[in-house]
């Protein structure tokens, strides 16, 4: 399966996922960060796929650093993170796919990212606390505020399942977890 498949044949040339080289041992050594992300960038890379819980942040932190004071640089891009991971121990609203968590999560990202737009908002685990209709008409007020230009499901039971119960702006992309 062609995870990419729906995205735009320019989006898919590379994707750097997870940014594995942003690692918490190597946050002592930016430059070399700064150069690896320079280097995929000239190679034709265009593509980052982060999460809001992947070093508690730090990830989405760490791109927007690199490619917020740079508008050209950041345009090239597509920038995809997921949602749904609860960086606020203890707190029912700081995680899952509700709309509350959601669009907060988006806003969070948006910060650390230092940008305006996510190109691509993934619903990184399945809640089954939430109905998806809840959490696809979120998604869906995202898109049509220009926060976020596609969505997609990943580590979901079906992805088409998901999908199928609530065909707001359908969601561009699914990895499913079966």
């Amino acid at each position: 399966m062609d995870l990419l498949a729906g995205l735009p044949e320019d989006v898919r040339k590379l994707a750097l996922d997870r940014f594995r080289i942003i690692q918490p041992h190597l946050e002592q050594n930016r430059p070399l960060q700064s150069v690896a992300r320079d280097r995929y960038i000239e190679f034709g890379g265009n593509f980052i796929n982060t999460a809001n819980g992947y070093n508690k942040g730090r990830s989405e932190k760490i791109i927007g650093d690199h490619i917020g004071h740079d508008r050209e640089k950041r345009d090239r891009l597509v920038i995809a993170t997921k949602f749904s991971t609860n960086l606020y121990p203890g707190d029912p609203n700081g995680g899952g796919s509700n709309r509350k968590s959601g669009i907060a999560a988006c806003e969070q990202s948006l910060r650390r990212l230092r940008t305006d737009y996510i190109d691509l908002y993934w619903l990184h685990n399945w809640d089954k606390h939430t109905p998806i209709e809840e959490t696809m008409a979120a998604l869906q007020d995202l898109v049509q505020s220009g926060k976020v230009r596609y969505i997609g499901v990943s580590d979901t039971p079906s992805g088409e399942d998901a999908a199928g119960s609530a065909p707001l702006t359908p969601a561009c992309i699914f990895r499913s977890k079966t």
